[in-house]
């Protein structure tokens, strides 16, 4: 049987548990512990945690945090990797295929994504969240915009005060050169998402493209507005196809 290492064993210790035995459920799980730690000592916490003798529960959480680090500095095939490790060790656990989902998306496999928050959403049908996860993936994939549309609509239903859903309506509508409409879609987002700063960004930036696609130039002070919330906001719209 395989023990933890002295580094691990140290959240065993001041949890007043033997560092020998393997993890029993509830009890504490290292790799979560150690989220407050600079980057390398989290990462050799979850690394040791996932090769000790574990309950699935602390196994899965382990290698879902090791994974949320990979894509912090942008590593998404060993992410990938673990994503795909937690679905094949609980086929159920819908949150691993939405964070496959998102893997898969940063690679740029958009049609992979769509197909993980499918398996998502059918383990958990009530989830807002994975609808309008979907809905933003088949828009950006350009394939299916009614399909999109309707990801959203439904997500939006589950959850009303989902604005991240009105975000993404107001997206296929630009995209769909339906500026009025985005417009629209742009205010009741920016209605709801009052403290969320990259959210507010994102919905002055979009509705300043629409406006000035619309021949309004009052889209020039929504642009100002969202570069001074987030200076990067012009560059992620130019990668979407939009340039002002």
């Amino acid at each position: 049987m395989r023990v933890l290492t002295a580094t691990i064993a140290a959240f065993f210790v001041c949890g007043g548990i033997a560092a020998a035995n393997p993890l029993q459920d509830g009890e504490i799980n290292p790799c979560l512990a150690s989220a407050d730690r600079p980057y390398s000592e989290h990462m050799i916490a979850c690394n040791e945690t996932i090769a000790a003798q574990t309950p699935l529960k602390t196994h899965i959480d382990a290698r879902m945090e090791r994974a949320k680090l990979y894509m912090s500095v942008g590593n998404w095939r060993r992410a990938l990797a673990d994503y795909m490790e937690v679905v094949r060790r609980d086929p159920t656990y819908a949150p691993g295929y939405a964070a496959l989902a998102e893997a898969r998306a940063f690679g740029g496999n958009m049609a992979g994504a769509i197909a993980e928050y499918s398996r998502a959403i059918k383990i958990e049908p009530t989830n807002a969240s994975f609808w309008i996860r979907r809905c933003w993936m088949q828009a950006r994939l350009g394939r299916d915009m009614p399909a999109a549309a309707s990801d959203c609509e439904h997500g939006l239903a589950l959850d009303p005060t989902a604005y991240a859903g009105r975000g993404v309506q107001a997206f296929i509508h630009l995209l769909q050169h339906n500026y009025q409409a985005a417009i629209t879609e742009f205010d009741g987002e920016l209605t709801l998402a009052a403290t969320d700063l990259r959210a507010r960004a994102y919905a002055l930036y979009g509705r300043g493209i629409a406006k000035l696609s619309a021949g309004r130039d009052d889209g020039h002070a929504d642009l100002a507005s969202a570069q001074r919330l987030d200076p990067t906001i012009g560059d992620q719209y130019r990668t979407w196809g939009f340039s002002r």
